[in-house]
């Protein structure tokens, strides 16, 4: 007797496991970021970083917002896996970040961009 399964579609890689596995990273939810501050709701907020992790060597806090991984623009945790899916321990990415902060009656913007080594 032979059996054989078909796949129809391949299950997307989880973001926020990749994440966690490779940088010590955990995403808050996407929700109600994009009216907060002001409407600069761009990329995806840190809510964690494991103390001992790749993120938490690179200077990486939460608060901060992912912007985009490499070349993936990042305004998901799908995104997140896609951009994560085929990156090795050991290997780096560059991550572009969002710090946004309430100064006064003023939002100040800064982007940036660093290097983390995958653990």
């Amino acid at each position: 007797t032979n059996v054989t399964a078909v796949m129809s579609e391949l299950p997307k890689p989880s973001g926020a496991a990749l994440a966690k596995t490779l940088f010590g990273l955990e995403f808050a939810g996407r929700e109600d970021t994009a009216t907060q501050h002001g409407g600069v709701g761009k990329g995806l907020p840190i809510a964690n970083v494991a103390e001992s992790g790749a993120a938490a060597k690179a200077g990486l806090r939460p608060g901060l917002r992912v912007t985009r991984i490499n070349n993936y623009e990042i305004t998901s945790l799908e995104d997140v896996g896609l951009a994560l899916e085929n990156v090795k321990p050991g290997e780096s990415v560059t991550l572009s970040l969002l710090a946004v902060e309430e100064t006064g009656s003023f939002l100040v913007a800064q982007s940036s961009s660093v290097q983390v080594k995958a653990d």
